[in-house]
């Protein structure tokens, strides 16, 4: 039976929130030093010489809805990204199902394309919410590898996927074994 393993679409929410928070949060930083230290006018002044007189409660709410803007995209983008993603491993081959705006694209890997297995959690907010990314080192394909964004417990999501690799990879030994055995009875007569 096929075991599906998808990105947790919570914790890649809570995520995207507070780095877009933290980016907010940056450059509100930078807009109050800025105005301590030559402060906002000068933009106001700069923008007449084009002929574009603003004021600068208008600049400020000019910049505030921007930000609240990138933060809706960002939020957005990263939901839609994430919402039909899945990776399918079955018994010869996984596959993976990605979103690629309206449609979902699909991607059938090997076993035996699959040389090594990692992870990583590096991030801080992914060892709060214990998610992370597993990386598979791919040969004989166009691209090098396929991370695996954003699962939950990466450790045992790589395990698992080594396992698999592993019981792939004696059934193969096992079929060839079995396969050169029957030929050398039948080579030497039969029983």
């Amino acid at each position: 039976m096929d075991r599906v393993i998808r990105p947790n679409v919570g914790k890649v929410l809570v995520v995207n929130i507070l780095r877009t928070l933290f980016v907010i949060f940056i450059g509100i930083a930078i807009l109050v030093v800025l105005h301590l230290s030559i402060g906002l006018e000068t933009f106001a002044i700069a923008l007449e010489i084009f002929k574009i007189s603003v004021s600068l409660s208008n600049l400020l709410f000019a910049l505030i809805v921007l930000m609240l803007a990138a933060f809706l995209i960002v939020i957005i983008a990263s939901l839609l990204s994430v919402v039909r993603l899945k990776y399918v491993f079955g018994s010869e081959k996984m596959s993976v199902y990605k979103p690629v705006l309206l449609f979902t694209s699909t991607k059938d890997i090997s076993y035996r394309n699959i040389t090594r297995v990692t992870f990583e959690n590096d991030d801080i907010f992914n060892r709060l919410l214990n998610t992370g990314h597993v990386s598979l080192d791919l040969s004989n394909m166009g691209e090098k590898d396929l991370k695996m964004k954003y699962v939950d417990r990466p450790t045992e999501v790589a395990n698992f996927v080594s396992e698999v690799i592993r019981a792939y990879q004696l059934k193969v030994q096992a079929e060839y074994t079995a396969k050169y055995r029957i030929r050398d009875i039948l080579d030497k007569g039969g029983i």
